[in-house]
């Protein structure tokens, strides 16, 4: 009879547990979920800040007095790594892309000049003509910002992701949420 009791009771302390820890992974899920979308709040507000200030500096012009001058944002280099796709495409379309004083031959050299490896391939077969950008800015969008492709990246992330410590400890848990966090910040 003892044996029964303490079986019930192992039993009922770990559906307790089970029950726990989903509401914790629960919880914590929540919790990154809105730091995410707080930091991309903050990301567009700085933006929207820049994005003033450089219409503010075109609207003023010389009279403005001496400006301070900031170090060029370097274009990232992309290899066709899915997990730097998304900072990539934002950074390019962002300095290059939506760039109305550059020519399609000129953003083609950019664009050239910032992919390498598997994404250099990718646009190997481009010429340096000017309807060229387009196409290969198409390409590489066609190939990396398919929303089925990212999924699937970023899901057999989550789930290849390993812990180095027991299950039976919190920090476990909380390791594991942190991975899936950056990984589901990685796909917005």
């Amino acid at each position: 009879m003892p044996d029964s009791i303490h079986d019930y009771t192992s039993e009922r302390m770990q559906q307790i547990y089970d029950s726990s820890r989903d509401e914790v992974i629960l919880a914590r899920s929540y919790l990154l979920q809105l730091r995410a979308q707080k930091q991309v709040a903050e990301c567009h507000a700085r933006i929207q800040l820049l994005e003033n200030r450089q219409s503010m500096d075109t609207t003023i012009g010389s009279t403005s007095g001496p400006k301070a001058y900031l170090p060029k944002i370097p274009i990232p280099v992309f290899t066709g790594d899915l997990k730097k796709w998304t900072h990539f495409k934002d950074t390019f379309q962002l300095l290059v892309h939506n760039e109305a004083g550059l020519t399609n031959t000129e953003k083609f050299h950019y664009l050239l000049s910032a992919v390498k490896g598997e994404a250099a391939t990718l646009l190997s077969s481009f010429s340096s003509e000017e309807r060229s950008y387009t196409l290969a800015w198409n390409k590489l969008l066609q190939t990396y910002d398919n929303p089925r492709v990212l999924a699937t990246f970023f899901i057999h992330r989550i789930l290849d992701f390993e812990s180095n410590h027991s299950r039976n400890e919190l920090q476990n848990y909380e390791q594991f949420l942190t991975g899936v966090a950056d990984n589901i910040h990685g796909y917005k």
